[in-house]
């Protein structure tokens, strides 16, 4: 896992530590003051890494970006002492180093600020687009986390809306009907430990083609808030072709309500493949957890940017 630990979203040791950047490159400079030293850090420092990320759980669950690097930075500190001396030359490129290491320092203090914050940047599923919507951001908007399960977030004014599916469940006779918590009208369903997952497959509109984007709005109630990502119930929207899953796009709307008992619209989207499919499945699927989800007023459209 040596790519993902150095560069991934989730915990990649030069996108948490970039500074360590300047360490990396020293080794050229290294090379030309103090070649000696040289060969048997390098070997030291390649072997390290290919340790450190030849293991399962190579983002070591509960840190702040790659701590078992640590444990090497007084050997990398002679190579990163050979940068600074080099780029501390001339005044051109003492500029460029310090604006470079002001920003460092800024995204240093950035993270140790929201890792403080409850559910902090320290999560083991942050994802390339939560990662882009956030970092360096001391606000960011209120739906940012649907981000962690899904990478698609349309923002502008969609055109040429068609919709193709809509379901108040009020006609509803199946297992998964709730009588007792109701979001609107007279019923809503839900999904729990003992109804494990709702489905409908959806009519697939000759129009879908025209069209670039797929998006799904429905209202959730959490009874009691599941705070474990893994065993939160999941809102699905599936692309098929027969009985392939050609693309799917997944929301999990306790990471979205914070409180127990939380009512709100959610919306899912996604970007209509190029590839073929026949077949549109809509799911809320409870993934082995214990928390009750209900929905109600759900409907899909297709529309352009």
């Amino acid at each position: 896992h040596i790519l993902d630990g150095l560069f991934s979203a989730r915990r990649g040791w030069l996108v948490y530590t970039p500074a360590m950047l300047f360490s990396i490159i020293g080794f050229g400079q290294l090379w030309r003051s103090h070649r000696a030293l040289v060969p048997t850090l390098l070997v030291f420092f390649l072997a390290f890494v290919y340790v450190s990320f030849s293991h399962n759980i190579w983002w070591y669950g509960g840190s702040l970006g790659q701590r078992q690097m640590i444990q090497i930075y007084p050997l990398l500190a002679l190579p990163l002492a050979a940068f600074c001396t080099f780029m501390f030359q001339n005044f051109s490129r003492k500029i460029i180093f310090s604006l470079a290491a002001a920003i460092c320092i800024y995204l240093n203090f950035w993270l140790m600020w929201t890792a403080h914050k409850p559910n902090g940047f320290w999560r083991d599923d942050t994802t390339p687009a939560f990662l882009r919507a956030t970092i360096g951001r001391f606000s960011a908007a209120s739906d940012v986390e649907k981000l962690l399960d899904n990478k698609y977030d349309f923002k502008g004014t969609p055109r040429d809306v068609e919709k193709i599916y809509s379901n108040s469940f009020e006609s509803d006779t199946s297992q998964f009907i709730e009588n007792q918590n109701i979001i609107n009208g007279k019923q809503s369903i839900f999904v729990d430990v003992n109804h494990e997952e709702w489905s409908t497959v959806l009519p697939t509109p000759l129009s879908i083609k025209t069209k670039k984007w797929l998006r799904a709005t429905a209202t959730f109630r959490s009874t009691i808030r599941e705070w474990t990502p893994w065993r939160m119930p999941q809102f699905v929207l599936e692309l098929q072709r027969g009985n392939q899953v050609v693309k799917s796009f997944v929301l999990r709307p306790h990471r979205q309500m914070p409180v127990d008992n939380e009512t709100k619209t959610l919306i899912l989207d996604g970007k209509i493949p190029s590839t073929d499919f026949d077949k549109i499945v809509l799911k809320l699927w409870n993934s082995g957890g214990d928390k009750k989800l209900i929905m109600d007023d759900l409907s899909v459209e297709i529309f352009n940017e």
